[in-house]
Formats: structure tokens, C-alpha cells, sequence
């Protein structure tokens, strides 16, 4: 199958990629990742853009690794069943923890949804259930919980791979130039959101910025705005496309485009803390961290940990971070719960020890850098307010 995708994208240099039925597009384009055949895609790459952005995810894939991993497309149908098992349903189909926050509590028992997703991207599958429950969702670190009552209906709302983007409001904004020559931008505010499979830790200001307005003219790039901002405990930030002026009697943008750079944590190291060695503190880039109570069995074990800039690059350990070694070279991974006090964070470590086996100490994981990768976005039809 994967031979047949690349034979395609070589005998047409532009094939499904560049379909007109966005699915059918969607579907070469994660074939085409899958296959990861750069070599093969550098050639479709002259004539495609689509090309080029799945020529860049398989690099992204191969350099981010765990940190931004593969996508899968998904396809789910309910019909008329009931909330709970709704529920847990999608989030097996997405392999995204789901939960309710207020634990079912007052909706009926019988109540039932209908949902029907084809090749949906996971983010796009969350965002899809959180409509037809009338809900909000955020994610909680382990995965998102949502509340009833209140949803985005955003129109306007773009999906790509492991991310989401909602913009809201497109504002006229009155400012001067270096001469101090009077001027007038736009600025849309959009918010972005990861799905928690990829580790994305930062934004920074969006590239490759242009709009088109109703009348098909050119909205070059503004001025820069603020730095966006971004909330590793909820995957969640925010930034501002800024382009020229609207012109007067503009109603809406048809398009506004460009990309995203996000920081993931690259390099992946590994340090080893010993069985009984107490309590034993470590340094890595923009964190401290403490490792207590690792005691045989070692079983469980306590680890706290400081940002100390919260403004720069920083991963926030869980339980992914940490393995128990056993004197064969046995690696058993972590689950963890955490807790907050003064503004310091408690993960707590438990391991599932099968009997006979002969821990060392603990693996601690971190990173030795931070990398960017650029992810596109699109809206369309945004209107003046």
C-alpha cells in the first residue's frame, strides 16, 4: 500500500495531495507522512505546498520523535447511545483520556448522543463530541475533562494534526510609525490548543502572515504584536495575526494564513538516582527537581520540582520521565498523580512491581534542548467587528 502512495506521488507530480475534496486530500497527505519517503516527496515538493508541509512533518516526526509522534485519522459512529459509554468510546478512538468533571452529576440517565467522524483528526474529534454535548473542554496533563452547559461555535475553527486554533475577534487597531506618521492594522486574536499526545511547551509569533479581504486585495504583515502566551498545564495559548489596514467598507477577510511556531523539547537524556540514596536533588535546563522517598521495593517514590523562569522553554516532568531499572536491565514505567502547594508541584510515583524483580534506582528523563516546527493555519470568511 505504502509503495503504491509514493508510486502515485512520483508518476503525478501533484496526485491526492493536492485534491479539491479536502478528505481525499487529507488521506494522501497522511499516507504520504506515513510512507516518509522525503526523497520521494522532495520531488512532488516543486509543484506542491502540500508536499512541502508533508515532507516537513516527517521531519518534525523524526526529530521531535515521542514529543510530537504520528498522527492517526479517526473514524467513529454513535447513534443514540448512551453519555457514558459514549464517552469512553471516543476516547479509546482517539486514545485520549475523556472525563466529565462533574462526575455525571444531574443529567439523566438515559440521555444519548449521535456523532458521526470520518477521518477526523483526535483534536477535531474532542472539539466535535464538546459540540454535540453542548460542553467546554481543557486539558488536564493526563488528558481533558469537560463541564455541560457552554461551547465554542466557532465557524471559523481550524484543525491541523495534533493542534486546534480558534480565532475570535478581528479588531482595527490605530498606531505610528517610526515618523510618527499616523496608521491604521488589524488584528485578529487566535487561540491555540494541542491534543496532549505531542509536547508541545511554547509558542512564538506567527511567520508567513498575509490575508486577502473581500474585494481580493493583498493584506501584507503588520507590525508585530505582543510575545503570545502558552500554558503547558492546559496545552492552551494565545497569540495575534497582524496585517495592514482594512480597507473602508470591508465587511469581512475572505483568507487569513500563515504559520505557527511551536517549541517542543528535543534530545532526550537520561539520569540515574539510586535506590536509598535519600533525598537527592537535580538541575536540568529551566528546571530543579527532587527525587524522595525512593526505598525498596521501590515501589513509589516523590518527586517535586521548580521552574525557576516561567517565561523561557520548560518541560514539565510527568510520568513518562521516569522508569524503575532492575539490576537485568528491566525498565518499568512510572504512572504518577500531581499535586500543588505554595506554587511547587508533587508528583507522586508508583510502579507496578512483578515479584522477583530486583530494582537499582530510578531512570529521570529530561531534555538537552528545545527545537521549533512550523504548523500552518487558515481561516476563512473572518468577519470586521
Amino acid at each position: 500500500m505504502l509503495a503504491l502512495v509514493l508510486f502515485t506521488l512520483l508518476q503525478d507530480p501533484v496526485g491526492d495531495l493536492d485534491a479539491k475534496d479536502p478528505a481525499v486530500a487529507r488521506r494522501a497527505f497522511e499516507a504520504a507522512v506515513k510512507a516518509g519517503d522525503e526523497k520521494a516527496l522532495e520531488v512532488v515538493a516543486k509543484t506542491s505546498s502540500n508536499a512541502q508541509l508533508a515532507l516537513g512533518e516527517i521531519r518534525a516526526h523524526k526529530r521531535f520523535g515521542e514529543n510530537y509522534p504520528p498522527v492517526s485519522l479517526v473514524t467513529f459512529k454513535a447513534t443514540e447511545q448512551r453519555l457514558p459509554e459514549f464517552v469512553a468510546d471516543l476516547s479509546k478512538a482517539v486514545n485520549i483520556p475523556i472525563d466529565d468533571y462533574h462526575k455525571n452529576r444531574g443529567l439523566k440517565g438515559d440521555e444519548v448522543i449521535t456523532l458521526d467522524l470520518v477521518d477526523a483528526y483526535p483534536m477535531e474529534a474532542v472539539d466535535r463530541m464538546l459540540g454535540a454535548l453542548n460542553a467546554q473542554g481543557w486539558y488536564t496533563g493526563k488528558g481533558f475533562e469537560y463541564t455541560r452547559g457552554w461551547t465554542r461555535k466557532n465557524p471559523h475553527m481550524f484543525h491541523w494534526r495534533h493542534v486546534a486554533f480558534f480565532p475570535s475577534t478581528l479588531t482595527e487597531e490605530r498606531a505610528l510609525d517610526p515618523l510618527g506618521k499616523p496608521g491604521r492594522t488589524c488584528a485578529l486574536a487566535v487561540v491555540f490548543r494541542h491534543d496532549g499526545l505531542s509536547r508541545i511547551v511554547g509558542i512564538r509569533p506567527p511567520r508567513s502572515v498575509e490575508g486577502l479581504d473581500d474585494r481580493g486585495a493583498l493584506l501584507k504583515p503588520a507590525t508585530d504584536g505582543p510575545e503570545p502566551s502558552f500554558h503547558v498545564t492546559s496545552a492552551q495559548g494565545s497569540f495575534q495575526v497582524h496585517l495592514g489596514a482594512i480597507p473602508a467598507g470591508c465587511e469581512k477577510l475572505d483568507v487569513v494564513l500563515g504559520v505557527l511556531p511551536v517549541v517542543m523539547p528535543e534530545k532526550r537524556v537520561w539520569k540515574d538516582v539510586a535506590l536509598g540514596a535519600g533525598k537527592v536533588e537535580l538541575e536540568f535546563i529551566n528546571l530543579k527537581l527532587t527525587v524522595e522517598n525512593l526505598k525498596a521495593p521501590g515501589s513509589t517514590a516523590r518527586v517535586s520540582f521548580q521552574i525557576p523562569d516561567n517565561k523561557k522553554p520548560h518541560v514539565f516532568p510527568e510520568a513518562r520521565d521516569f522508569q524503575l531499572q532492575g539490576k537485568d536491565g528491566t525498565r518499568i514505567p512510572a504512572t504518577s498523580t500531581i499535586t500543588w502547594k505554595d506554587k511547587q508541584a508533587f508528583l507522586d510515583l508508583s510502579f507496578n512491581v512483578p515479584e522477583g524483580f530486583s530494582p537499582t534506582g530510578l531512570r529521570v528523563g529530561t531534555y538537552e534542548a528545545f527545537g521549533e516546527h512550523e504548523i500552518p493555519f487558515e481561516f476563512s470568511d473572518v468577519r470586521v467587528r
